[in-house]
């Protein structure tokens, strides 16, 4: 009898022609395949309803406002005074950072968790509002910039500086 080590190699003969389309080895892939031996792209979709051309993940969904939706809403912001200006921004930057809003009828009321998509329409009124009212307002005036720059380097940016020198 014949024993079998993790060396032996063994030869099969194919038979038939050369096969166009190589059938996939894992079981994973195999499901939704039609029968001329294509993957069948399913559940990726464009916005036009068109199937996706590239992979699930590869590109970012366009974001939405949730409240900056109309140039009335965006209106009605520029003619608020820069200190209520001011307000509405930072609440706009603690929802798209997952917080609870600092002020408004929703302060003591319990809520649900921010989901991805709150964030994401919060950080979309962000960039309206920027547009809007200007970089400089809404970095400098409402101190963003050294918020981001706290929660980048909570010792500072000094002795970031100091320690890499």
């Amino acid at each position: 009898m014949a024993s079998i080590g993790a060396s032996t190699m063994h030869k099969v003969k194919k038979t038939g022609g050369p096969k166009k389309n190589v059938a996939p080895k894992s079981m994973t892939s195999m499901i939704g395949k039609t029968g001329t031996g294509l993957k069948k792209r399913t559940g990726v979709k464009k916005a036009g309803g068109k199937a996706a051309a590239s992979r699930r993940g590869s590109t970012a969904p366009p974001l939405s406002p949730a409240t900056l939706t109309n140039p009335t809403i965006i209106a009605a912001l520029k003619d608020k005074d820069a200190a209520a200006q001011k307000e509405q921004i930072v609440d706009y930057v603690r929802q798209a950072l997952g917080e609870q809003p600092s002020v408004g009828p929703a302060l003591g009321k319990p809520r649900t968790a921010s989901t991805t998509r709150d964030r994401a329409a919060a950080a979309a009124d962000v960039a309206v509002a920027t547009k809007a009212l200007g970089v400089k307002f809404v970095l400098k005036e409402c101190g963003l910039l050294e918020e981001m720059q706290k929660m980048l380097f909570p010792n500072g940016l000094d002795e970031l500086i100091a320690r890499t020198e």
